[in-house]
C-alpha cells in the first residue's frame, strides 16, 4: 500500500508536485474549468422550465467537465511531464536516486496530474447528490466514474511514456498540441468511432463511460462488448482492451529508467502489442460477423455498406491497413541502432554474452519481423474462413502484404547501419522516391491506367495494400509480377541491411 511517507520521499513525485502546485497555474486552470462549467451550464439551462430538468443540465455539465479536464487537460500534463524528463536531462538524475523503479512510475504519472485527480474527485462527490433525480442512477454514476478513472490512468500513463520517449533539446509549444490534436485527432477520433471496428475503438479512448451516462442514446445502444462468441459487460470489456496496453506502457517507463540505451520495448514485448492487437481486431471482427443480422437491421451511424459484402470487404481492409501499419511501426523498436548492433558484436565475439539470442536488442531485427509475419498470418485465417477467399488469392494477398512490412524493416536496418546512418534527409528523401516519386512515374507513362498495370504501383505500400485487399476479396485477378516486384524488393532490401551486418561484424573483430 501506497503511504504518504512514499510520495514525501518520492524524487520524481515530489518534482512534478511542485512544477504544478505554483499558485498562479492553479488559479488560473481553476478559473477556467469555472468558466467552462458556468457557461455550459447557462447555455444549457435557458432553455429549461423546470427545476428537475436543470438540475439534469447541471449533472450532464458536470460529468462532461469532468472528463475533459481528467482525459485531455490530465493527459496533456502528462506528456508535457515525461517531456520535461528528456528535454531538461533530469533523466538521469532521477534514474540514479534511490526509489524503486515502481516508486519512479508512480511518481512520474501521478505527480504529473495530482491535480486533475484532486478535480475528479472533487467532481465525483458534487455528482452524488444528483442521483435522487428519476433520471439519474446511483449505480450507472459508479460504472462511469470508474470507467473515466481506468481512461484516465491508461491515458496518463500512455502519455507520460510516449512523452519520455522525446528526443528534441527544446520543448514545443503546447498550444501547437493541442490544436494538432482539436484539427487531426478530433475527426480521425469520431470516423473511427464510427465505423464497422468501432468496439476496438469505443473500449480502448473509454467512450464505454457515456453509455452510463446516455443509456438510451442511439450511439451508446450501439455499445457491446461482443468478442468472439463471448458478450461481456462494457465495464469488463473496457478492462480487457485497456489493461494489456497498460502493461505495456509501464513496462516501457520502467525500461526507459533501467535501460538508458536501449528502446523502450523489447522486443518480446513488441510481439506480445502486436498479438494483442490482432487478436481484438479479430475478435471483434468475428464477433460482428455473428451478428451481422442484428448489426444491419439497426439505423445506426456506420459508415459501411449495409449489406454483408459491404461489411466484409471494410473489415479485411481495416486489418491489411493495419497489418502494414503496425508492421512499419513496430520496425522502429526492433531494428538496431547501430551502437547496440556493435555493442552486442563485440561482446558476443569476446564471450561475454552467455546466451545468444536473436531477440536481444542489438541482434538483427530480421527474425522479429519475420515473427510478426507468421503471427499476421495466423490472425488472417479467421477472414479467410469468413470471407471463402481461394488458397491463391489468400496467399499471393498475404505475400505482398508481408512484402511491404519486410521491405521497410530490411531498409530501416540498411539505413541505421550504414554511412548515411545520421543523415535523416536520405531516409525521407529515399521513402518518397521508393513510396512516390517511382510508383506515379511509372502511372504517367502509363496513361493513368492502374488497374491494367498494376504491377507498375506494386513497389509501394500506398498502392500495392489496396490491390492486395481488392485481390482478397476477389475483385482483382492475381498479378505474379507484382507479387515479384514487391518479394524482389523486400529481398533487396535485407541484401543491403544483411552487408552492413557483415561490416559491423568485421569491425568488431577488429577491435
Amino acid at each position: 500500500m501506497i503511504t504518504r511517507e512514499d510520495l514525501q520521499n518520492n524524487a520524481l513525485f515530489l518534482s512534478c508536485w511542485y512544477e504544478r502546485s505554483r499558485p498562479v497555474q492553479m488559479i488560473c486552470f481553476g478559473i477556467l474549468i469555472l468558466s467552462i462549467l458556468l457557461l455550459s451550464f447557462l447555455n444549457a439551462s435557458m432553455q429549461e422550465d423546470s427545476v428537475v430538468k436543470v438540475m439534469e443540465v447541471l449533472f450532464h455539465t458536470l460529468v462532461w467537465v469532468q472528463a475533459l479536464v481528467l482525459l485531455v487537460q490530465g493527459t496533456l500534463f502528462a506528456s508535457h511531464m515525461g517531456s520535461r524528463e528528456r528535454t531538461s536531462e533530469v533523466l538521469d538524475f532521477h534514474r540514479n536516486s534511490p526509489q524503486s523503479v515502481d516508486s519512479k512510475v508512480l511518481g512520474l504519472v501521478f505527480g504529473s496530474t495530482w491535480f486533475e485527480w484532486g478535480i475528479f474527485a472533487a467532481f465525483f462527490v458534487l455528482e452524488l447528490p444528483f442521483t435522487i433525480l428519476p433520471s439519474v442512477d446511483l449505480f450507472q454514476v459508479l460504472l462511469y466514474n470508474l470507467s473515466i478513472l481506468m481512461t484516465g490512468i491508461f491515458f496518463h500513463t500512455s502519455a507520460a511514456a510516449i512523452g519520455l520517449l522525446s528526443t528534441q533539446k527544446k520543448r514545443g509549444s503546447s498550444l501547437i498540441g493541442i490544436l494538432l490534436l482539436l484539427w487531426f485527432g478530433a475527426p480521425a477520433f469520431f470516423y473511427v468511432l464510427s465505423a464497422s471496428s468501432s468496439n476496438l475503438f469505443v473500449h480502448l479512448f473509454g467512450a464505454t463511460a457515456f453509455h452510463y451516462i446516455y443509456p438510451k442514446s442511439d450511439i451508446s445502444l450501439s455499445f457491446n462488448g461482443w468478442i468472439f462468441t463471448l458478450d461481456l459487460p462494457l465495464i469488463v470489456m473496457q478492462a480487457i482492451v485497456q489493461a494489456p496496453l497498460f502493461w505495456l506502457m509501464v513496462r516501457g517507463i520502467k525500461r526507459i529508467y533501467q535501460l538508458p540505451n536501449s528502446p523502450a520495448w523489447s522486443k518480446p514485448e513488441v510481439l506480445a502489442f502486436c498479438g494483442f492487437i490482432f487478436l481484438l481486431t479479430t475478435g471483434f471482427f468475428v464477433a460482428d460477423y455473428a451478428h451481422i443480422d442484428q448489426i444491419l437491421a439497426k439505423d445506426d451511424y456506420r459508415f459501411y455498406p449495409r449489406d454483408v459484402e459491404g461489411f466484409l470487404k471494410h473489415g479485411f481492409g481495416f486489418y491489411a491497413f493495419l497489418y502494414v501499419a503496425i508492421g512499419i511501426l513496430i520496425s522502429f523498436f526492433s531494428v538496431p541502432s547501430y551502437f547496440k548492433r556493435s555493442k552486442y558484436a563485440v561482446l558476443a565475439k569476446k564471450g561475454l554474452i552467455k546466451e545468444r539470442t536473436m531477440f536481444d536488442d542489438g541482434a538483427t531485427g530480421l527474425v522479429t519481423s519475420l515473427s510478426y509475419v507468421l503471427m499476421g498470418g495466423l490472425f488472417l485465417l479467421p477472414y479467410i474462413m469468413t470471407i471463402n477467399c481461394t488458397a491463391l488469392h489468400g496467399t499471393v494477398s498475404f505475400l505482398i502484404l508481408s512484402s511491404y512490412v519486410l521491405a521497410f524493416a530490411g531498409f530501416l536496418e540498411y539505413y541505421r547501419l550504414g554511412r548515411f546512418r545520421g543523415n535523416k534527409i536520405f531516409f525521407v528523401t529515399s521513402l518518397l522516391v521508393w513510396w512516390v516519386v517511382i510508383p506515379w512515374t511509372a502511372n504517367i507513362l502509363l496513361h493513368n491506367r492502374w488497374s491494367e498495370h498494376i504491377y507498375a504501383a506494386a513497389i509501394s505500400p500506398f498502392f500495392g495494400t489496396h490491390y492486395a485487399a481488392s485481390m482478397f476479396l476477389g475483385d482483382k485477378t492475381v498479378e505474379p509480377i507484382a507479387l515479384m516486384v514487391s518479394c524482389f524488393t523486400a529481398v533487396f532490401m535485407w541484401v543491403l541491411a544483411w552487408q552492413e551486418n557483415m561490416a559491423v561484424e568485421k569491425n568488431s573483430a577488429a577491435r
